[in-house]
């Protein structure tokens, strides 16, 4: 029994998705995981040419250097990269909505911090009305 692809893609997306969290800190340094996981997105996607993916690959590792301060650095090129993978996962056919976005974060999380997390308030807030649409 294999992996389908849109389980491969989900998990494509949410290595991408740790990338941008690492990019809000510091650049990322080039890396033969980032190229195949970019590599294998765009061999898989529905439509749309390889210009995001190759801004995806540049902007990560951009210090920025020319921003105003570190502060303002780290802050773009999360944001930017952040809008960059919305656009990655449309073409691979996938819409980034906030559950999907939860999902690619708990696949990020031990076992423990996903049950943390699902105890948490922020997650019944955000789940609240899962049961409206289901009476």
């Amino acid at each position: 029994m294999g992996v389908s692809q849109n389980h491969m893609k989900l998990m494509a997306l949410t290595a991408l998705d740790e990338v941008v969290e690492a990019a809000r800190v510091e650049p990322v340094p080039a890396s033969p995981a980032l190229r195949f996981v970019l590599a294998w997105l765009y061999s898989h996607r529905i439509k749309g040419d390889r210009a995001c993916y190759d801004e995806f690959w540049r902007l990560v590792q951009d210090d920025m250097g020319t921003s105003y301060s570190e502060q303002a650095a780290r802050s773009m090129r999360g944001t930017n990269a952040q809008s960059i993978l919305q656009l990655i996962a449309r073409q691979a056919g996938v819409e980034l909505t906030v559950d999907v976005m939860c999902q690619l974060r708990q696949a990020r999380m031990t076992k423990a911090e996903r049950s943390a997390y699902r105890d948490s308030a922020i997650y019944k807030f955000a789940h609240r009305f899962d049961k409206v649409g289901r009476s």
